[in-house]
């Protein structure tokens, strides 16, 4: 019994501390307080020990539930507040990605336009690269076109000499048998021209390609194609010409051609100048324009570019056409002093065409009936 008093007493003045803390915390209502002041407490000693350890559990109980709801409210003000702070830092953090993306978006863009500057630029480099390869290819072909051509040249000069010569010789030879033939064969007198030239001073009758239309026959078309040699010293022995003797023109022309190949075209040169001052020759007898730069240029080119058309038009000229101011008396010496070193040409007297045979023949009729 004395152990129950002391536990109340202690559960008493526990309740009357908790109380009194308890209405520190609350506030005060005077009239809640006063009522309660008011009313007479009456009770005897068992029951107001029950009421009292009543109260007391009752009292723990609603502090207890009041700590929890505080607590719990604590709990939830806390979780807010970490809430709201990490609300604020994800938008800050939203913030700072949308500024480093900003950022980004500026840097690709300036990176874009480096990189376009760049491909333009290598763009120019790659076209003056282009360029420059195209001129090195060009000046390496033009260096291997010129390495070709001399050892093109180096080959040719490496050939057997002996072997050219020798073919040279033979040709020589060939060409000077022909001329003998066509000396003792086919100096015979030509018949009179189906159609006759327009004599002129200022140039010559025949044309270049007169000579294809074998009038009267065609010695002269196919001797100055296929023996020009042959022909041409014909035409340069003639006694209205007198350039060259028939025999010394044709080893002259003969060798020169010859050995053109051999002498890498300077004895073409000859054949050349030969040729050309015997067509000047021509015009002087004949009483063309003769020895001026425009002659001299025109017989070049005409000897260049149709050798047969040159040697027929010459040809041509000297057996059909007299010179001019050459009578019938100057032209028996000529074709006396000149008869025996060359094949007979043929020639004109008068106004008629002559050839030297027919001529020869009837000047030494004529000579014999003056004798009897």
């Amino acid at each position: 019994m004395q152990m129950a008093n002391f536990v109340t007493a202690c559960l008493s003045l526990l309740l009357t501390c908790v109380s009194g803390l308890t209405m520190q915390q609350l506030p005060w209502n005077p009239d809640v307080s006063s009522s309660i002041l008011e009313q007479p407490v009456t009770l005897s000693g068992n029951t107001a020990g029950a009421v009292t350890r009543t109260a007391g559990t009752s009292f723990l109980e609603n502090s207890g539930r009041d700590m929890f709801m505080r607590t719990r409210q604590a709990q939830i003000q806390n979780l807010l507040s970490a809430e709201q702070t990490a609300l604020i830092s994800q938008e800050k953090a939203i913030e700072q990605i949308a500024a480093q993306q900003a950022s980004l978006a500026q840097q690709q863009d300036e990176l874009k336009r480096q990189e376009a500057m760049v491909d333009a630029q290598m763009g120019k480099n790659l076209a003056a690269f282009g360029t420059i390869l195209s001129q090195t290819a060009e000046s390496s072909s033009g260096g291997i076109k010129a390495q070709s051509r001399i050892r093109r040249v180096a080959e040719w000069l490496q050939k057997d000499w002996k072997e050219q010569l020798i073919i040279a010789t033979l040709w020589g030879v060939i060409v000077i048998f022909f001329g003998a033939i066509y000396a003792a064969h086919f100096t015979y007198g030509y018949a009179q021209l189906r159609t006759e030239p327009l004599v002129t001073r200022e140039g010559f009758s025949f044309g270049l390609c007169d000579g294809y239309s074998c009038d009267p026959d065609s010695r002269i078309c196919c001797f100055s194609h296929f023996c020009l040699p042959i022909r041409w010293a014909d035409t340069a022995s003639s006694p209205k010409i007198g350039f060259i003797t028939f025999w010394t023109g044709l080893f002259l022309y003969t060798i020169a051609a010859a050995l053109n190949s051999i002498s890498y075209g300077i004895t073409g040169l000859i054949c050349l100048v030969l040729a050309v001052m015997n067509r000047q020759q021509i015009r002087a007898r004949y009483g063309m324009p003769n020895g001026t730069f425009s002659t001299f240029v025109a017989d070049i080119a005409v000897w260049v570019c149709c050798i047969p058309c040159a040697a027929m038009q010459e040809a041509l000229e000297v057996e059909f056409v007299d010179p001019r101011g050459m009578g019938k008396q100057n032209l028996l010496t000529s074709v006396m002093q000149q008869s025996m070193a060359g094949p007979r040409l043929s020639d004109a007297s008068d106004a008629s065409l002559l050839d030297q045979d027919r001529f020869l023949a009837n000047e030494r009729a004529r000579q014999q009936g003056a004798c009897c």
